[in-house]
């Protein structure tokens, strides 16, 4: 069975809107985002590069971030939550390279000193 958008939100207990609504048309679901703690997202088709990116949206509010979280840090958890959820909850494998982006943007805007976080090794691992 293909699991669905709509059933890993279910699984994780978060709100999905598939649109379109008040927070934006069709294209704008198909871009995603989150808005009043529900993941708005529309796809038909799950790839494991989209899988990453809406377990993502579904870490930033499960996590509890906003906008006072530091750039680095909300990227690092989001990332991390999603891999992990991915594999844990849903048997899925998040390669790598599928992340790149991100560790690049968390090495970008990581603070001066903080070369031996964990978020620094994470953003400095090699891509596998």
């Amino acid at each position: 069975m293909q699991i669905t958008y709509a059933e890993m939100a279910r699984r994780l207990g978060v709100d999905m809107c598939e649109g379109p609504c008040e927070w934006g048309n069709a294209e704008r679901h198909w871009k995603g985002g989150t808005a009043r703690n529900t993941v708005h997202w529309y796809r038909e088709r799950m790839t494991r590069a989209g899988a990453y990116v809406f377990l993502k949206m579904c870490g930033g509010i499960l996590l509890g971030h906003n906008r006072d979280t530091p750039t680095w840090q909300s990227t690092y958890e989001q990332s991390a939550y999603a891999v992990a959820e991915a594999r844990r909850t849903f048997g899925m494998v998040i390669s790598s390279d599928i992340t790149v982006n991100d560790r690049l943007r968390v090495r970008a805007t990581l603070p001066p000193g903080s070369s031996m976080t964990p978020a620094a090794r994470w953003a400095y691992k090699e891509a596998v």
